[in-house]
């Protein structure tokens, strides 16, 4: 049996919890955390995010799709281990349904720019969206891979989001501060406030540093 150190384990625990106690509802959503470059953790197929325990997560090698110590990973293993393979830089995938973020990605009527704050340009980004697409699919996970090469969040309409991180704090950030902007937009019967180009380019220059 594979050796993993104990810290994954608790990080993953943590987490899971954060993100069921909050933005997932019973066996909704799931989690991976990279361990080293071809393992990861995964949520176990039908486990509930908010009291998963060490028992309900699977162990696989995300190159080879092999699972390592006999627990079904999520259905949703195909995009959790594609976008491991193709981002070296993500060490941490979460798929949620916060309230307000899936209440947006159920609606007609999508917001075109969610800069409403500092921490959307500085945390997130572009903001993708993706079609419904069968979950559990290898074509929605070809999908989600492709939309999340250059992006940290993708919006699945009629299902939830995914974010990702090179931490798992980092993707659970990213969970947070896009759920609170859907919260704000829903709040304001779509009525509200953006930042301007320039003051997302003067976040870009002053708080992220980038030179072009």
């Amino acid at each position: 049996m594979i050796h993993i150190e104990e810290h994954f384990f608790k990080t993953f625990i943590e987490t899971a919890h954060a993100v069921g106690g909050k933005y997932s509802l019973c066996s909704s959503g799931n989690l991976s955390l990279r361990v080293n470059d071809s393992i990861c953790l995964i949520s176990k197929t039908g486990s509930w995010m908010q009291n998963i325990t060490k028992q309900e997560i699977s162990i696989c090698n995300y190159k080879t799709e092999e699972i390592l110590n006999g627990l079904k990973p999520s259905s949703e293993y195909k995009f959790h281990f594609g976008i491991f393979c193709e981002r070296a830089d993500v060490n941490a995938i979460i798929h949620s349904q916060p309230m307000y973020a899936t209440t947006i990605a159920c609606s007609k009527k999508r917001p075109s720019d969610y800069n409403i704050t500092a921490e959307i340009p500085c945390y997130i980004g572009n903001v993708v969206e993706i079609p419904y697409t069968r979950p559990g699919s290898a074509e929605l996970a070809k999908k989600v891979i492709n939309a999340l090469k250059d992006n940290q969040l993708v919006l699945f309409l009629n299902h939830g989001i995914v974010t990702v991180g090179n931490t798992a704090d980092e993707a659970f950030q990213r969970t947070c501060f896009f759920e609170m902007a859907c919260r704000i937009i829903i709040q304001n019967a779509y009525d509200y406030n953006v930042l301007s180009k320039q003051d997302v380019k003067d976040i870009d220059k002053y708080i992220l540093g980038k030179t072009n």
